[in-house]
């Protein structure tokens, strides 16, 4: 697991290119995750891109998911996993195939997730 603010040194980039290595390597599954107010953003990489928690949301590439969290100064915590077992982790905790960030709008409706996601986006 390694977990960081991005301010994007040579040293990070490499360590996060690795990790992304051994994904693409089928060594492992790489996750990310966010928490940006009361919500956690999670991530899956697959075939070069993340994918999101909240099906709506198009998979995003690596510097997008960077440019997100810079922009918010929210650190980025990435972990790799045992193969196969991503999805749970990253974005479908429970493998209902409802992901994560839509099971929080649908469970709560006070929580007003679609415009956190918004905010987090923009």
């Amino acid at each position: 697991m390694c977990g960081h603010t991005p301010n994007y040194d040579r040293a990070w980039g490499y360590a996060r290119g690795l990790l992304i290595e051994r994904a693409q390597a089928s060594e492992c599954d790489l996750v990310a995750k966010l928490h940006f107010e009361a919500r956690e953003f999670g991530y899956f990489y697959n075939n070069g891109a993340w994918k999101t928690d909240r099906k709506k949301r198009a998979p995003i590439t690596s510097v997008a998911l960077q440019d997100i969290a810079k922009s918010r100064k929210l650190p980025i915590t990435y972990t790799c996993v045992p193969p196969g077992s991503g999805v749970r982790v990253g974005i479908d905790r429970d493998e209902d195939s409802v992901l994560d960030g839509d099971e929080a709008w649908v469970y709560n409706r006070n929580f007003t997730t679609s415009n956190i996601d918004d905010q987090l986006i923009q």
